[in-house]
């Protein structure tokens, strides 16, 4: 990620209910920073949830992971904890898991050719770190979007590394190649001016970073997707990689018949640490919990999803998390990312993405997890990926769902179907107890298992447990899974404590009943 990305979200949602298709939403007003843990309720206030069906298919790959070309080999190197956590993120039956080798760093690499060094700020990869992204791509079972540095403006060079590339993976694992990085923000990085061989373009202006424009990057995407078409067929392409979904950028990729990507793709990142910390962009966990980080980032990029099925293409976030520039410590590293992440996710989903793909870093806060001498450190993030994951799969539905909840209380509700079971997954975002009553099947309909994600407070950093398990260093699930049973009520529901600050995970085996109403308490102390 860019130091100098500005990721400007400008709808924030502060209405008192919130009902949005395939979601279900309370008070969008920002919620104390408080412990999980409440007491019993002690007044409860009527609500409806109702399930009026399947909303659309949840695409094959969408949750994939994002790796600089520059830390790569890091993972690679990093052995069996790593295999680990990518077989936690991996959808049950959804295939290879997807992993956009790219980013910043892949403006500033370079293909090793003899005899030609490189300028300050560039580093030459050669053989050898192709053969560890192949081993590892292999070890676990992935599949590869390629990042080209599109700074240099030599298609040949490039053309040469992603040949290098496909020949060394495993044969179809080369999914695709992007070409260049966050070109909107060219205009600011003069130092990739510096970037020249033999085979750079001849006529390349000197200054050509200098009011860089869509224009500008329209001609370098055609003479690369030209020579990459010609060199390796009919290769997926993805672009144009923006820090914004500014309509100008995408439709410099479009248009140019054969060489059009299929793929356009983005950057989204609610918050950012490079804002001013008195920014209303400058994380907080009362930020990050808001709907402004995950309704409005959805609502952010829905009109480029438009954009992209209008013109048969696929739209994909290939570089996603909650904060950018870094994170900073008790925010990007809290426990309130693990609430963040699958809601976010869902709302993505529902607004007509296709796909995204979480951006790691080795040692960064804003991380799912950091890779350590000993394996690695999870950050509660990962538990909220890991959960969204065995919510979706092959061939899942996200569910339609509507729920009307009292103000105050912060409550999102999802819903996925794969067969005959059914998963719901309630996230309270408040400071009180939700108590919900689930529409079942019928008087006969079999008990649902619940899970619980929680931690001591919503700004921990360690002692996250979902169904009672942590990961460990070496990125499997410790200790034994803790599940308890709803069986149906006199009145054929599931009833559901949900504390606050936590979410639950409702598995049910059977259908749920259409248009039931469904009863929803809160605590008031």
């Amino acid at each position: 990620m860019s130091p100098s990305h500005r990721t400007a979200i400008v709808t924030v949602l502060c209405a008192a209910l919130v009902s949005v298709t395939g979601t279900a939403s309370t008070d969008a007003r920002s919620p104390p920073e408080r412990a999980a843990r409440r007491s019993a309720p002690m007044h409860a206030v009527s609500t409806r949830l109702t399930f009026n069906g399947a909303s659309r298919t949840i695409p094959a790959g969408f949750l994939g992971l994002s790796v600089e070309v520059s830390e790569i080999t890091r993972y690679e190197l990093a052995g069996r904890a790593v295999d680990h956590v990518f077989g936690l993120l991996r959808s049950p039956g959804d295939g290879r898991l997807l992993l956009r080798v790219g980013g910043t760093s892949a403006d500033h690499a370079w293909w090793y050719t003899a005899g030609k060094p490189a300028p300050a700020g560039v580093f030459t990869i050669g053989r050898p770190w192709v053969s560890g992204l192949a081993a590892l791509v292999a070890r676990d079972d992935l599949r590869v979007v390629l990042g080209l540095n599109l700074a240099v403006h030599s298609p040949a060079l490039e053309v040469a590394f992603a040949s290098a590339v496909q020949r060394a993976l495993p044969r179809s694992t080369l999914a695709g190649l992007e070409i260049g990085n966050e070109p909107d923000l060219y205009e600011r990085e003069q130092w990739l001016q510096r970037q020249r061989l033999a085979t750079t373009e001849r006529a390349l202006p000197r200054r050509w970073t200098q009011a860089y424009s869509p224009g500008d990057y329209q001609a370098d995407y055609e003479s690369y997707a030209w020579a990459v078409r010609a060199r390796l067929g009919p290769i997926s392409l993805e672009a144009p990689d923006t820090t914004t979904p500014a309509l100008a950028w995408l439709r410099a990729a479009t248009g140019l018949r054969t060489l059009d990507p299929e793929i356009i793709a983005v950057h989204s990142y609610p918050l950012s640490t490079c804002w001013p910390k008195d920014s209303a962009e400058y994380p907080t966990v009362a930020r990050l919990l808001a709907e402004h980080a995950t309704v409005g980032l959805a609502n952010s990029v829905r009109r480029a999803a438009q954009f992209a099925h209008e013109d048969h293409m696929t739209f994909r976030v290939t570089e996603l998390n909650s904060v950018s520039c870094g994170g900073n410590t008790g925010v990007a590293d809290s426990f309130a990312t693990a609430l963040w992440a699958p809601d976010a996710l869902f709302e993505l989903l529902s607004a007509g993405v296709d796909g995204v793909n979480v951006h790691l870093h080795p040692d960064s806060l804003n991380a799912p997890f950091q890779l350590t001498a000993d394996g690695i450190r999870p950050l509660p993030e990962l538990y909220g990926l890991a959960l969204f994951a065995q919510l979706i799969g092959s061939h899942a539905r996200l569910l339609d769902t509507n729920l009307h909840a009292p103000r105050g209380l912060h409550l999102k509700a999802w819903a996925t179907r794969h067969g005959s079971v059914t998963a719901v997954l309630l996230i309270d975002k408040s400071d009180r107890d939700a108590e919900v009553s689930i529409p079942a099947a019928g008087r006969g309909a079999p008990p649902a298992v619940l899970r619980l994600l929680q931690a001591p407070s919503i700004r921990s950093v360690g002692e996250v447990v979902y169904a009672g398990r942590s990961i460990g260093s070496d990125g499997r699930w410790q200790g034994r899974a803790t599940t308890s049973a709803a069986r149906v009520g006199t009145h054929g529901e599931y009833h559901v404590r949900v504390p606050a600050m936590s979410a639950v995970t409702l598995t049910i085996r059977a259908g749920v009943r259409r248009g039931r109403r469904a009863i929803l308490g809160t605590s008031r102390n």
